[in-house]
């Protein structure tokens, strides 16, 4: 069953995606424009973090699509699982029906036969 690793992979996912949101945070942090320098400067400075910031953008996506994937497949497993457990708890049910019906017929016949047996000996 190599799904089981899928619940490691998507904890690992889900921490590459928190490390991403704060490196976006704190790109975030560093666009403010400092008043010593020109419009242009700052304006190339925004742009530097803006650039910055859709990458990160885009990693994150593309991380938070990985994790969908696995969170979807781990979903697949879980479901086929759950359908297996029904086919085996309808089995074992079918097989305790079987056992209690031969039990019960084993003491229909036990019952006959002493009842056949009482009635040769009482002739």
């Amino acid at each position: 069953m190599s799904e089981i690793g899928l619940g490691t992979s998507a904890s690992h996912i889900k921490n590459e995606i928190k490390e991403l949101e704060n490196q976006m945070n704190i790109i975030d942090g560093e666009i403010s424009d400092i008043p010593e320098l020109i419009n242009s400067a700052n304006l190339l400075r925004n742009n530097e973090s803006l650039k910055k910031n859709n990458e990160v953008k885009s990693q994150l996506i593309k991380k938070y699509d990985q994790y969908t994937t696995t969170l979807e497949t781990l979903l697949t497993t879980v479901f086929e699982i759950q359908n297996e457990l029904k086919d085996i708890l309808r089995d074992q049910s079918e097989l305790i029906g079987q056992s209690k019906d031969k039990k019960h017929n084993q003491k229909r016949q036990t019952k006959s036969t002493q009842k056949k047996s009482s009635k040769k000996t009482k002739k």
